[in-house]
């Protein structure tokens, strides 16, 4: 199953003049800023804890081998990967034999786990979650140790007003994000978790995001959607509902 999640933020912002819409992304820069940081691990591919490709499909396939049946069903599917174990540290090489090309390094285990890690910056600022166990399988066009060309764009010419060719989308610093924060160019920020006025004329929103997604951050939906549980000074199920669906990636 796949799902087009790119649109999310556009949505939310369009939802006010819809009775029924689906949202799955709500800061756009905070998800650069992830997306970014992610790749930094995989940015140079001479380093011991690089890598390839290749290697994530070995890991999407050991993850769901060793997780599929936690809802007691063997169907190939993580029905929720909040409660998958799996331990990196499972891939070693000396676990398989010694002819096996696919099993991992002490280094990539590190860089591994890295991945897996949810981003804050030095002054545990929070930014965004990590990815899922089970989202592996989009990680060879995801996770590749570079940018999409948009990403740096963003940064460089609305953010600060330099030049795209003259901007190393992989140095993004801190004071950055910050600062696309505060001007928000575009309004591509909405992330308001204050849906009263929507809710108010009895709006209603089906948000839907897959667990398998390897390009947005499952989390990030369920992030939102508790900010907006912890803002309303009302229940809102009937207005606001979120499915997560076990095995849907994203439609890239």
């Amino acid at each position: 199953m796949n799902q087009n999640t790119n649109w999310g933020t556009r949505i939310q912002v369009h939802s006010i003049r819809h009775v029924f819409t689906m949202t799955n992304v709500f800061s756009w820069n905070y998800l650069n800023a992830w997306s970014i940081h992610v790749n930094t691990y995989q940015s140079d591919n001479s380093t011991p804890g690089y890598i390839p490709p290749e290697k994530f499909l070995f890991l999407n396939q050991q993850v769901i081998n060793f997780c599929d049946d936690a809802d007691g069903v063997k169907d190939g599917v993580i029905a929720n990967p909040r409660n998958c174990r799996f331990r990196p540290e499972s891939l070693l090489c000396k676990y398989f034999p010694a002819n096996n090309t696919d099993c991992f390094t002490p280094a990539q285990v590190v860089n591994l786990e890295n991945i897996y890690r949810d981003y804050s910056e030095t002054n545990n600022s929070y930014i965004f979650p990590a990815f899922e166990k089970g989202s592996e399988g989009m990680w060879p066009i995801t996770v590749t140790g570079t940018t999409w060309s948009l990403q740096p764009l963003y940064y460089a010419e609305q953010v600060l007003n330099v030049s795209g060719s003259s901007y190393d989308g992989l140095g993004l610093n801190f004071s950055t994000i910050q600062l696309a924060q505060e001007i928000n160019p575009g309004q591509v920020i909405a992330d308001d978790p204050d849906l009263t006025p929507y809710f108010n004329r009895n709006g209603k929103i089906l948000h839907y995001h897959g667990w398998a997604d390897g390009l947005i951050s499952s989390r990030s939906s369920i992030h939102y959607y508790t900010s907006v549980e912890r803002t309303m000074n009302c229940t809102f199920s009937n207005n606001y509902r979120l499915f997560m669906v076990p095995g849907m990636v994203n439609l890239v």
